[in-house]
């Protein structure tokens, strides 16, 4: 790895890390999605197990995850928003009305609905193509 490329890690590394100490309570420690261990997990929102699959789709794959719970959908879009372009996601536009990200051949996107509890669901699901495909 060139030292340029070393650098660029460390300093995402330190952004991330500021960025989560800053969002997270005291004490807190970063969680990330089981079906997604790069993607973190904001406080308060927990991942619904009974919400994931995955599956290979034509020449790619495709997966996903939920999780909810008792938070702001502005301050989880900013989260997002901050946290993902640091591990290496381009935010793009969604115009369903979530986030979007690319990296390499992976597409993210995250919708965000209220649960009949009242509390945000958000759905993430991960589109992955080969090589020979390009992302729509």
């Amino acid at each position: 790895m060139s030292p340029a490329v070393r650098t660029r890690f460390l300093f995402a590394g330190l952004v991330l890390g500021g960025l989560v100490a800053w969002l997270a309570p005291a004490g807190a420690q970063t969680r990330f999605l089981s079906m997604f261990d790069d993607v973190p997990l904001p406080p308060p929102l927990a991942e619904r197990a009974d919400a994931s699959f995955s599956f290979p789709a034509g020449a790619g794959h495709i997966a996903e995850t939920a999780a909810a719970g008792p938070a702001d959908e502005g301050a989880v879009r900013a989260y997002y928003d901050a946290a993902l372009p640091a591990l290496g996601w381009s935010q793009e536009v969604d115009d369903a009305g979530g986030l979007a990200f690319v990296r390499g051949r992976e597409r993210l996107t995250l919708a965000f609905a209220r649960g009949s509890d009242g509390g945000l669901v958000v759905r993430y699901r991960i589109v992955a193509r080969t090589a020979s495909l390009a992302l729509d």
